[in-house]
C-alpha cells in the first residue's frame, strides 16, 4: 500500500500513525477492490471483511511497516474468515 493512498489525497502530508483517514481509506479500498474484483461477495459483505481486515491490522501490525508497504506481518495476520460469494 502506497502512502498516497494512506493519506489520501496528494498534497497532503503523509500521517504517521493509525488515523480515521486511514482506516476509511483502507476499508473503501479493500471494500471497492474486493466488490470489482467478486472475491468477497456483496459490498455489505466486503465491506464487513475489509474493517475486520483493518482492526487486525491496525491492531498487529506497526504504522511504520503498513505504511511502507511491508508485508512482514501484514501476510500472516487473518482473523477475519472471508465469507464465500
Amino acid at each position: 500500500m502506497s502512502l498516497a493512498l494512506v493519506s489520501g489525497c496528494t498534497g497532503q502530508q503523509a500521517p504517521d500513525s493509525y488515523t480515521d483517514g486511514v482506516q476509511k481509506n483502507f476499508i473503501n479500498g479493500c471494500t471497492n477492490t474486493s466488490v470489482a474484483d467478486g472475491t468477497l461477495g456483496s459490498a455489505s459483505e466486503a465491506k464487513q471483511y475489509c474493517t475486520c481486515a483493518y482492526n487486525a491490522i491496525k491492531k498487529n501490525v506497526k504504522f511504520s511497516t503498513f505504511a511502507g508497504g511491508r508485508r512482514s506481518r501484514a501476510d500472516s495476520v487473518s482473523p477475519c474468515a472471508a465469507s464465500s460469494p
